[in-house]
C-alpha cells in the first residue's frame, strides 16, 4: 500500500514540475532563479509545496538569498513564494522566535508593564529592564532555541524543568512564577518570594 502511495505521490509531484515549468516568470524571479543555481542550488521545485512528496529545492541553504530579494520583488506571487519557501527554514524559525522575544522585551518596559509588576508582585522598586537584561534575554532565548533544535525533545523539556525548579529554589523566581504572577497574583508566592 506504502509503494501504491508513494508512486501516486511522486506521479503529483512531477504533474506539478510540468506545470510550473510552462508557468510565466517575471524578469526579477528568473534573476532570482539564476542567482539561487549560481550558488549551486536547483531551482526545479522552488515555488512548489507539497507535504505529501519530497521535493529538490534546498530552502535552509537558499535562505539568505531569498532573505536578500524579498524587498526587491514587486510580483505579489513571487513574494508568497520568497516568504513560504522561508517558513520552514530553521533560519526563519529562529527569527521569528528572536522577534518574538525582542517584541516582549520593548512591551516588558512599557508602563503598562511596569506597573503592573510593581502592583501584582514583590518588585515595588522596579523601573523596568536594562538594555543589557533585554540583550542578555534575547541572547538567551537564541541559545535556548539552538539547544531546542539540536536536543531531543524531552532533552528540551527535562532541561526548562530543571531550570525553572533550580533558579526557584536559588532566587525565588521563575518563568512560571512570573507569568503566574502577572496574571494571577497569588498572596502564597508572593510571601514565599519575600522571605
Amino acid at each position: 500500500m506504502s509503494d501504491d502511495r508513494d508512486e501516486v505521490y511522486g506521479q503529483l509531484l512531477e504533474r506539478f514540475r510540468a506545470q510550473h515549468a510552462r508557468a510565466p516568470r517575471s524578469p526579477e524571479r528568473r534573476a532570482l532563479e539564476a542567482e539561487l543555481q549560481a550558488q549551486g542550488l536547483d531551482t526545479t521545485d522552488f515555488g512548489i509545496f507539497s507535504s505529501v512528496a519530497a521535493t529538490t529545492f534546498d530552502a535552509e541553504r537558499a535562505a539568505p538569498v531569498l532573505v536578500e530579494w524579498l524587498p526587491r520583488m514587486t510580483d505579489l506571487v513571487d513574494k508568497e513564494v520568497i516568504v513560504r519557501s522561508l517558513t520552514g527554514t530553521k533560519t526563519a524559525r529562529a527569527a521569528v522566535a528572536a522577534a518574538i522575544e525582542a517584541t516582549w522585551e520593548s512591551y516588558e518596559n512599557t508602563d503598562t508593564v511596569i506597573n503592573r509588576y510593581r502592583a501584582a508582585t514583590i518588585a515595588l522598586g522596579y523601573y523596568g529592564d536594562s538594555v543589557l537584561n533585554s540583550m542578555s534575554d534575547i541572547l538567551a532565548c537564541m541559545l535556548g532555541f539552538l539547544l531546542a533544535s539540536r536536543l531531543r525533545w524531552w532533552w528540551t523539556i527535562a532541561w526548562v524543568v530543571a531550570a525553572e525548579v533550580v533558579v526557584a529554589m536559588v532566587i525565588r523566581d521563575n518563568l512560571t512564577l512570573n507569568i503566574l504572577m502577572l496574571i494571577y497574583p497569588l498572596d502564597v508566592v508572593r510571601r514565599w518570594q519575600s522571605r
